[in-house]
């Protein structure tokens, strides 16, 4: 089963190998950040907004990204 974020980009033709690339991270930690087993982070959220046209965030993450994560 996809996850919201894997079917967002379905929709919009993107493969999930342009992720990794996108984010700047490996294709392990892309996958496992697509199908909820690890977090994102919060520039890593505004590149994939950036990627699929999303001004607003919380389209995708409605439970809102803890900003503390890219200060550690």
């Amino acid at each position: 089963m996809k996850t919201p974020i894997q079917s967002l980009l379905f929709r919009a033709g993107i493969s999930q190998a342009k992720v990794p690339v996108q984010l700047g991270i490996d294709a392990k930690t892309a996958s496992q950040k697509l199908t909820g087993q690890k977090d994102f982070w919060w520039r890593e959220v505004v590149a994939l907004c950036d990627l699929l046209g999303i001004e607003n965030p919380r389209e995708v993450f409605p439970n809102g990204i803890d900003r503390q994560q890219d200060r550690e």
